[in-house]
């Protein structure tokens, strides 16, 4: 009886360690990415007071930030796709910048976004800039089509005929 009920015992916390396992790898992986950013005026100053949206160019959905006291701003879900930052504030003419892309996993910082004096009805639009950078980790990730995936050959049939592995 002794033998048996080890016997299960094992198989039961085998079974639990390969679920737990499993599980793992599925627990890092993220959809989403991150934007963050900072905001001052022309002598670089913060202004708390500005908001900042990202308004998506497939979807059309807007996630807003506020600004703290240093001028910071994160978004810190951002499902991939190509964004338009738009940072406002009263006195200040708002900035907009296009073509923001947001990749699964990005840790995207824009830099410093420098407000100029002004009406509000003014929009100073930024269509030549430096490539963001990804400043927040190491980390990198790609976005793989599927039909890049379905043209991948596959070795497995090949290595049960030869018995070895590629």
């Amino acid at each position: 009886m002794s033998g048996s009920w080890r016997k299960t015992a094992i198989q039961g916390w085998g079974t639990v360690a390969l679920i737990v396992v499993s599980a793992l790898p599925a627990a890092a992986q993220t959809t989403s990415g991150g934007v963050t950013g900072t905001v001052h005026d022309e002598q670089g100053a913060a202004i708390p007071s500005a908001t900042a949206t990202l308004t998506s160019d497939t979807r059309g959905t807007v996630l807003t930030a506020g600004i703290n006291g240093s001028g910071n701003f994160v978004f810190a879900t951002v499902p991939p796709g190509t964004y338009t930052l738009n940072v406002k504030a009263d006195g200040f003419k708002a900035v907009e910048r296009k073509n923001v892309v947001v990749n699964a996993n990005d840790k995207l910082s824009l830099g410093t976004v420098t407000l100029q004096v002004g009406g509000v009805s003014e929009t100073v639009s930024v269509s030549a800039e430096a490539t963001p950078l990804q400043t927040q980790s190491a980390e990198r990730s790609y976005a793989i089509e599927g039909g890049a995936i379905a043209q991948r050959p596959n070795n497995v049939a090949a290595s049960r005929l030869t018995g070895r592995c590629h």
